[in-house]
């Protein structure tokens, strides 16, 4: 998908930048910025040694986003200063002083707010923190360096060029909506109670069946349809679920232990697992084909086995004989499945010390029901603790069943008290900052109206609350104050607004137009739950710009004329 779909993002993002400022020297240098961006990026993080992940991957349109964000403010700046008359270090010295320090001060507040997520109980997330703040920083930097001396060398000596318009349209909406703020008062008064209302029904989703996320004729999609009709008659609710066990598993009371585990999971009255497997099992069919048994292989290995053949099996009983058993298997055709099961290595040197238990449970897609299976689990887990409790190891819950409901307990309540925090965080920052009530408030309003009118997109789009939204919150929390910032910043630093909303208003439309079209196109991707990754974020960025365009003039106000140039 990401190498069917990149070409089609470089060519949307290439067309709009084109389209919007009809130099194609603009497109090259943003082109140009965003590779060396992401190269820096990607080199810093392998330095670091943080690995690409699901989740830290949203790092690529992240780069995309910001990166041409801040080259469109910092490019728009250069040309509207040049419009003026001005030599390429006056329009840069402008330029900086100007977009720099909005860039500047943005990227300070986006890293104070995605730097509380480094204490994430997430380890995944607080990767997604630090490189997201390389990738800022990075992006920051070249905005500052790379693109001024790009537009400098490409800039042939003589040449006439289309001088920069900026956008008129931009101008006279602003000016309506700044010459009748009650209207748009009342308006955005409207708009918040709906918000409330549609975010109220806002419902929070589990992975379930991953497979079930490609459409139907997806070869992913095609195989697990074919193995529930084969082996669970047609039942598209089976859910795999996993269990680590860690602890010396050579000693004979791990063993009593898994086998009482299994049996557990299976003859619990809300769980109901099936198709556990265990490397007890394989361990009796292993000395069941030794014993000149071979037909009871099988059954050892899914469960189902008579009594008759359980008694006659003879099960290792000291730790030196599992050991050898152990050893025994892995030294043969057996260590194929086993390895599942049991992992031979271990950090003692002794190996051994960490194994499996997968079973299947029918639930859907709901939390409702990753809590059933995760809260039954649990019970087993403690019965079987309570019924051998010398076992010595220890039990944790994994795969997608376990990370659904992790993160919609324990991360996503989280996330939200950091969510809060970074607001606090980053309104006191401009305050402080921009030493400016107005400027505050304006940015303050963007981000709290942004954060509650996307999530009550979400419902009708068929969207709820899953990690898959991590990119999205990661833009309304910590990035949906930049581009709101720089034009505020130009605002109350230079006395013709109406100017500024043509240059700079039309700098911000551009920078959200390009991550709406880049995440749309994104979202043309199979798996379903990336899909509906990147509508968020496609609603979040439009909702962004909604705000930003509605808020800002009401507390700048553009005059109907321009004053006169001094």
């Amino acid at each position: 998908d990401v190498v069917r779909l990149a070409p089609l993002v470089g060519l949307g993002l290439v067309a709009i930048m084109y389209l919007s400022f009809r130099d194609a020297r603009v497109v090259l240098v943003s082109v140009v910025n965003l590779a060396v961006a992401f190269v820096w990026t990607a080199g810093l993080m392998g330095w670091l040694g943080i690995p690409f992940s699901a989740l830290n991957l949203t790092i690529i349109p992240l780069i995309l986003g910001v990166g041409i964000d801040y080259g469109i403010q910092m490019i728009s700046e250069y040309l509207d200063h040049k419009e003026q008359g001005l030599s390429d270090t006056e329009a840069f010295r402008a330029a900086g002083g100007l977009g720099g320090m909005a860039m500047l001060l943005a990227t300070l507040t986006t890293i104070g707010g995605l730097a509380l997520m480094v204490i994430s109980p997430s380890l995944l997330m607080a990767q997604l923190a630090i490189v997201a703040n390389i990738a800022l920083t990075v992006c920051f930097v070249f905005a500052l360096t790379m693109i001024p001396a790009l537009l400098v060398l490409t800039n042939r000596k003589g040449l006439r060029r289309r001088p920069e318009p900026g956008s008129r349209a931009i101008v006279a909406l602003c000016t309506w909506l700044g010459g009748h703020r009650l209207i748009v008062a009342v308006f955005l008064l409207v708009v918040t109670g709906v918000a409330l209302s549609s975010a109220s029904n806002l419902q929070t989703e589990a992975f379930g069946n991953p497979e079930l996320n490609y459409p139907k004729g997806d070869r992913v999609r095609d195989d697990s349809e074919a193995i529930n009709d084969l082996f669970f008659g047609g039942s598209s609710d089976t859910v795999s679920n996993y269990l680590i066990v860690e602890g010396d598993l050579t000693r004979p009371e791990a063993h009593r232990f898994l086998d009482r585990l299994t049996a557990n999971l299976e003859s619990d009255p809300v769980l109901h697992g099936f198709n556990t497997a265990s490397l007890t099992r394989v361990v009796r069919a292993w000395v069941a084909i030794n014993q000149g048994t071979p037909d009871a292989i099988i059954s050892q290995i899914v469960g189902r086995v008579p009594d008759d053949t359980v008694q006659q099996v003879q099960y290792p009983k000291t730790q030196s004989e599992i050991r050898a058993t152990f050893d025994d298997i892995f030294a043969g055709p057996f260590a194929n499945f086993m390895t599942i099961l049991l992992d031979p290595r271990s950090a003692d040197g002794r190996g051994y010390s960490m194994g499996m238990v997968p079973f299947d449970t029918r639930q859907g897609l709901s939390y409702e029901e990753a809590a059933r299976v995760w809260n039954a689990t649990e019970a087993a887990i403690a019965k079987t603790q309570a019924e051998v409790p010398v076992s010595g190891v220890q039990v944790h819950q994994f795969g997608n069943n376990a990370v659904s409901y992790l993160f919609i307990k324990e991360e996503l309540p989280w996330v939200n008290r950091v969510g809060l925090a970074s607001y606090l965080l980053v309104t006191a920052m401009i305050a402080v900052l921009t030493r400016s009530w107005r400027a505050t408030l304006a940015i303050a309003l963007v981000m709290g109206l942004s954060s509650l009118w996307w999530l009550a997109t979400l419902p009708p789009l068929g969207i709820g609350l899953s990690v898959g939204l991590m990119l999205p919150l990661v833009f309304i929390s910590a990035i949906g104050s930049d581009n709101a910032l720089h034009l505020v910043w130009n605002l109350e630093r230079l006395p013709d607004w109406r100017r500024v909303y043509r240059y700079v208003g039309k700098a911000v439309t551009i920078a959200l137009a390009t991550d709406a079209i880049a995440f749309a196109i994104f979202a043309l991707q199979t798996d379903l739950l990336v899909r509906k990754t990147m509508l968020a974020t496609v609603a979040s960025v439009t909702t962004l710009w909604v705000v930003t365009i509605l808020v800002v003039p009401i507390l700048y106000p553009p005059p109907r004329v321009s004053p006169p140039a001094n």
